[in-house]
């Protein structure tokens, strides 16, 4: 079975149970940090996937490094991954059940690259425009400084991309006239 439909499968188990025990937000605080946790460590990520290493040799690891930093409800839910041999797709399940918790309250995310730092008006501005985009109740901006765009932005919400940097014009231009 292919990862993602696992991580889909486990993340939609969790998100039952969070809901069921009334700890939506306490579990999403726990995955986060997990997702953080493995995202700034490819060696946890190397040993979770390593098959030489035995369900109990990754679950005292996971304790050790979890233990009092998440709730009881992710401790357990770790522990049932790892029996079933999935460890490997804790950090794919911490992400499609950050999606699942997204699209449970109507929250999108958009993301935007500009050459400085936005001012609270853009800020808004791009925020109103994800909005009529994704329909979503919120918006979770991502934002980002890239100097070689010279200027413009580029703006993504969900598969939808607005290129407006100079530097993509100027690539453009410098295409068009290399091709005549």
């Amino acid at each position: 079975m292919s990862e993602l439909r696992v991580a889909m499968r486990y993340a939609k188990a969790l998100m039952s149970l969070a809901v069921e025990r009334n700890a939506l937000d306490a579990v999403n605080e726990d995955m986060t940090a997990l997702e953080q946790l493995c995202e700034g460590s490819p060696e946890l990520v190397a040993a979770l996937k390593d098959p030489v290493l035995d369900a109990g040799q990754k679950e005292v690891v996971l304790n050790k490094i979890l233990n009092g930093k998440v709730g009881d409800i992710i401790q357990a839910f770790i522990g049932l991954v790892v029996k079933k041999r999935r460890a490997g797709n804790l950090p794919a399940i911490a992400k499609a059940f950050r999606a699942l918790y997204d699209e449970h309250l109507g929250i999108a995310e958009a993301s935007v690259v500009t050459t400085a730092a936005l001012t609270q008006d853009e800020r808004a501005d791009f925020i109103e425009a994800a909005k009529r985009i994704t329909d979503a109740k919120q918006i979770r901006l991502v934002e980002s400084v890239d100097e070689s765009l010279i200027g413009g932005f580029l703006f993504r919400v969900g598969d939808q991309q607005v290129d407006n940097a100079v530097s993509s014009k100027l690539a453009q231009m410098r295409r068009n006239l290399v091709t005549r």
